[in-house]
């Protein structure tokens, strides 16, 4: 009987210290999978160190590029008053301009309209000097015939006072 618990047993150590290799060569790979795992976690970390540095590195250019654009969209907006200011002003001008072209031609039309009047006037001034020049022509003759039927008239009456006395 002891030979027989002695033999259960020994069986059963060797299956236990058979598991037990069994185990110990899990371990070992365990180890070795978690001494691997541990290796690429350092490896992660400085990888992600690397990241958050080339990250942050990134970061930062993107950030002052994103600053720059801000800086030239103010800019941009600036230049952008300044052109809607010309605009408007150019406008302002333009109307102005038409204003003035309108009232140029406005005042063209009255310098004609007073040209013709002008010339009206010129030609009723010649003619009224043609009449007042043959008006005092006329009265010249009529000066110098009134002179004459004056002398002719004295002379009558000189003649008249004789024949009376």
């Amino acid at each position: 009987m002891y030979k027989l618990l002695n033999e259960q047993h020994e069986g059963a150590i060797k299956d236990l210290q058979a598991e037990m290799e069994g185990s110990q060569k899990e371990a070992s790979t365990l180890r070795w999978q978690h001494a691997n795992f541990v290796e690429k976690v350092k490896v992660f970390e400085i990888s992600n160190e690397e990241l958050v540095m080339a990250t942050n590195d990134q970061t930062s250019q993107v950030q002052q590029k994103i600053d720059r654009i801000d800086q030239l969209r103010a800019e941009i907006n600036k230049v952008q008053a300044m052109s809607d200011r010309w605009k408007r002003k150019i406008d302002q001008l333009a109307s102005e301009k038409e204003t003035a072209q309108a009232q140029q031609a406005s005042v063209e039309v009255q310098l004609m309209v007073l040209k013709d009047k002008a010339n009206k006037r010129s030609r009723l001034n010649n003619e009224l000097r043609a009449q007042l020049s043959s008006a005092l022509a006329e009265q010249d003759a009529l000066g110098n015939e009134c002179e004459a039927i004056k002398a002719q008239l004295s002379t009558t009456s000189t003649d008249t006072e004789e024949m009376v006395v």
